[in-house]
């Protein structure tokens, strides 16, 4: 009898960048990326200087574990896949007012 071990959380974001890059995974990826997706780069955060986390849409999945997330004053920026989480609706309200900010301030 064998036993199915739990992955570690490294085999884990490889999966999950695997199948984001067309690459059948051993398993199904928990959350696969889809273009407008609302994500957080956590890895962006910092504490001097103090930086907050990046929070974006995916614009597009480049493949090996790379993706390009755009930020609510139209700048995108390349981040690892396995450094995203999933926004909240408190983070995806946000970012539909700095949006509407930043395009006010450019008419």
């Amino acid at each position: 009898m064998t036993s199915r071990r739990t992955p570690s959380e490294a085999e884990r974001r490889r999966q999950l960048a695997d199948a984001s890059a067309g690459i059948a995974p051993d398993s199904p990826a928990e959350h696969p990326l889809e273009r407008g997706a609302y994500v957080v780069d956590e890895a962006a955060a910092r504490e001097s200087p103090p930086a907050s986390c990046w929070l974006g849409r995916v614009q597009m999945v480049l493949g090996d574990g790379w993706v390009r997330i755009i930020l609510p004053h139209a700048v995108e920026v390349t981040t690892r896949i396995g450094d995203l989480r999933d926004a909240t609706d408190d983070e995806r309200a946000a970012y539909d007012a700095r949006v509407a900010r930043c395009r006010e301030t450019r008419l």
